[in-house]
């Protein structure tokens, strides 16, 4: 447990700003239920809008790892984060399967290129010898914020699909504005950057 709660506290509120995320995803997990129940589509079309998402998410990994080797991890996982919560909150208003499959594509490669920077600034933070203790701590965050969010979702979908929305766009802010007030930049050089 020692080595834990050792490692930096910048891992620290990124597992907690991770747990926050996650235990907000919302949206993704009851997509297929309303494309099917609210929007009258297919099971064959609602799979491949959900396709969409794992598309956008593609092009995030190596999108958001490239930008946050050049301008720097906090300013891509603030950006992401914020790009996410703006694309959640106006989710609701997308209503043919064409334009809800283009806002998933969108907000997966938006919304997920904070990942590789979290992982960029773990690395950055913690030696070689203590990042298997980082890297474990940072999982147990994501698996604790989706063993959550299924039960938030459930009540949330009871209500309106657009809470679903506008709560998972709140997590998402919520993260982005911890990273803003109790992050700093860790890329390598970023130190000899003004504008860092």
């Amino acid at each position: 447990m020692r080595e834990y709660l050792n490692l930096p506290r910048t891992v620290h509120v990124l597992c907690l700003g991770i747990l926050i995320n996650r235990a907000g995803t919302l949206l993704v997990p009851f997509l297929t239920l309303y494309l099917q129940s609210r929007l009258g589509l297919g099971i064959e079309t609602a799979t491949r809008v959900m396709g969409a998402y794992g598309a956008g998410a593609l092009v995030a990994a190596v999108a958001g790892g490239h930008l946050a080797d050049r301008f720097g991890r906090k300013r891509v996982m603030v950006g992401s984060l914020a790009g996410g919560a703006a694309i959640l909150s106006v989710f609701p208003l997308l209503q043919s399967s064409w334009q809800v499959a283009a806002g998933l594509f969108v907000f997966a490669m938006i919304g997920e290129m904070y990942r590789p920077a979290t992982q960029a600034m773990i690395a950055d933070l913690v030696e070689p010898s203590r990042r298997p203790a980082a890297y474990a701590l940072l999982y147990v965050a994501v698996n604790l914020g989706f063993a959550i969010a299924p039960v938030i979702g459930g009540l949330l979908a009871s209500a309106s699909f657009r809470w679903l929305c506008w709560v998972d766009a709140l997590t998402n802010g919520a993260y982005a504005l911890l990273l803003a007030a109790m992050v700093r930049e860790t890329r390598p050089g970023a130190a000899d950057d003004p504008a860092d």
